[in-house]
């Protein structure tokens, strides 16, 4: 309890930067705001498997051909810059400030919607968990 005030008060008395833009970051999250909502959306993808979407497609062709094993994906961000970049530093990096960012985005952006029947993280091959000392999908699921 008494660490929680302290981390509160350090945190709004020397804000830690943000990652992008190396500005205040008030949150202490690793993203200001700002950048946070600069972050590249989705467009239109497939409700499958979240691949982009052609403006007539309602549905990718892969998964009319082969539909998946699981009824959908959710994607919170395009794979593109800076999202890649915050992914790498997670995975190889040690950024591991960035997972519980991106578990409460995604919890976020599933409100409204029917509750997942489960959530399973991607297993990682052993050797590169031992490698990393963590799994970074365990670490955000």
């Amino acid at each position: 309890m008494v660490y929680d005030w302290l981390n509160r008060l350090q945190q709004r008395l020397w804000p830690s930067p943000c990652t992008l833009c190396l500005g205040p970051d008030p949150t202490g999250r690793g993203l200001c705001p700002d950048c946070l909502a600069d972050l590249p959306r989705p467009g239109p993808c497939c409700p499958r498997c979240a691949l982009p979407l052609t403006a007539a497609e309602q549905i990718c062709g892969h998964c009319q051909r082969r539909p998946p094993h699981f009824d959908a994906t959710v994607a919170l961000f395009r794979y593109a810059p800076p999202v890649d970049g915050l992914i790498h530093a997670l995975k190889f990096g040690q950024a591991l400030h960035f997972a519980p960012l991106f578990a409460e985005l995604l919890t976020t952006r599933l409100a409204g919607r029917p509750p997942p029947d489960c959530i399973l993280p991607v297993p990682l091959y052993p050797r590169r968990q031992r490698e990393r000392g963590f799994n970074q999908a365990v670490e955000i699921a």
